[in-house]
């Protein structure tokens, strides 16, 4: 029997700390004790029952780092199938609020600032591919 699938959202945030001219993005290290433990993410979560997408990735941001995210952009989608779970993503372009805290790790091993083309050339799961490639293809036009 296959496994549920589990519909998640996660973003691209965009940190108010920019590095010289570039923007620089939030993104964090998962538990080795979890799921792909050691790769890199872009926060999120799953989509709780009576929620919205952009409603639950308001709330995923705020539990996971402790911030305030707004102009939430959708972009792309991607299904993958692990062995053990099935998930259908939904990718945003989001960036801090003026009054957000800063981010904190508060779910992750590990947060850094990336810029986008060190986002690029991340270890991440095999899930996020096709948003990877989406950026790789916004930031040669």
């Amino acid at each position: 029997m296959k496994p549920s699938t589990k519909l998640i959202v996660v973003a691209l945030l965009e940190s108010n700390e920019p590095t010289g001219s570039e923007p620089t993005y939030v993104l964090t290290r998962r538990r080795q004790q979890d799921h792909l433990g050691g790769y890199w993410e872009f926060p999120g979560g799953k989509v709780e029952h009576d929620e919205t997408p952009p409603t639950a990735l308001i709330r995923e941001l705020e539990e996971e780092l402790g911030v305030h995210a707004e102009a939430l952009e959708p972009t792309v989608f991607s299904f993958h199938e692990y062995t053990e779970r099935r998930v259908l993503i939904l990718f945003y372009r989001a960036r801090l609020s003026s009054d957000s805290p800063r981010p904190q790790p508060l779910a992750a091993s590990e947060l850094r600032l990336f810029t986008l083309k060190e986002v690029l050339e991340l270890e991440m799961p095999p899930a996020n591919d096709v948003f990877l490639d989406y950026l790789s293809a916004t930031t040669r036009s």
